[in-house]
């Protein structure tokens, strides 16, 4: 699995550290990303996101499941409020309640003209339930874990049919944890060696 090696360095955030200008960087690579076609290149966390105070279920504990919950999230949907951004389902509920991830793919243009995807906040939704059905309805979904969604659906004390993020014509392809698995086999980095 690409870029989980790396312990999500938003942690020195909780401790008053300064982030550096291009943000920290929580993930090596995206193969979630790179299923989706946005490339699969590093994820920084954008300077001053983490507001412990606005959000205390998002602990340094918390934080530190970020890069896995980017990688291997319950479900991807189009933002609906900024093009282009892309809101990310975390697999575990935090409190009971869904955690969301905002990513902007290929945020921030490096000196060395690398892209890096920016991960805009990541915050766990008390106060209302997200939309989850008017962004299926509207076309919103990109990705749906089969078995992690629901999870969360029903951990967040919400309901839906299963036959809302399934395939229907007229509507974007939604793609699963198949997808992923495939997408990972064929773009493997493993060298494998025989003696």
């Amino acid at each position: 699995m690409a870029g989980i090696g790396q312990e999500c360095r938003a942690l020195s955030l909780f401790a008053g550290e300064k982030p550096p200008l291009d943000g920290v960087r929580v993930l090596d690579s995206s193969d979630m990303l790179g299923l989706l076609g946005m490339g699969n290149g590093p994820v920084h966390l954008a300077e001053g996101k983490v507001n412990a105070s606005k959000h205390p279920n998002m602990t340094a504990q918390e934080w530190k499941k970020i890069p896995q919950w980017l990688d291997n999230p319950a479900a991807v949907f189009d933002s609906a409020t900024v093009s282009g951004r892309l809101v990310l389902v975390a697999p575990e509920t935090v409190n009971n309640a869904p955690v969301l991830m905002v990513v902007e793919p290929n945020g921030q243009k490096k000196t060395d003209g690398v892209r890096v995807h920016l991960l805009q906040n990541a915050y766990d939704k008390d106060e209302s339930a997200p939309p989850f059905g008017r962004w299926l309805q509207d076309g919103k979904v990109r990705y749906v874990s089969q078995k992690e969604f629901p999870a969360v659906l029903n951990a967040s004390g919400l309901q839906l049919s299963s036959t809302a993020w399934q395939n229907k014509p007229g509507m974007g392809r939604i793609l699963t944890e198949k997808h992923l698995a495939g997408y990972r086999k064929a773009n493997s980095t493993d060298i494998l060696y025989s003696k």
